[in-house]
């Protein structure tokens, strides 16, 4: 998994098996999800509805400022 930084300023971890591209059972994989793997499918498909041009401008904002957030809050839970 690497680390990038989005136009948002929020560092978004991008993992090299994507929403699209798992060969797995979405069942196996969202039973064993944790956190940070929430927020990458989360991160993810904000930014694949942006592409298609889903998200206004004002959601895509909004979606970025609720990624940098939980990825605070995360980071946060992570040295407690």
């Amino acid at each position: 998994m690497k680390k990038v930084k989005t136009d948002a300023t929020a560092t978004v971890a991008e993992n090299t098996n994507t929403v699209a591209n798992n060969t797995g059972s979405p069942f196996a994989q969202a039973a064993t999800m944790d956190l940070n793997q929430a927020v990458t499918v989360l991160a993810q498909a904000a930014q694949l509805a942006q592409k298609s041009g889903v998200l206004t401008v004002n959601d895509a904002v909004l979606v970025a400022r609720a990624l940098e957030l939980l990825r605070g809050q995360e980071q946060t839970n992570e040295t407690s």
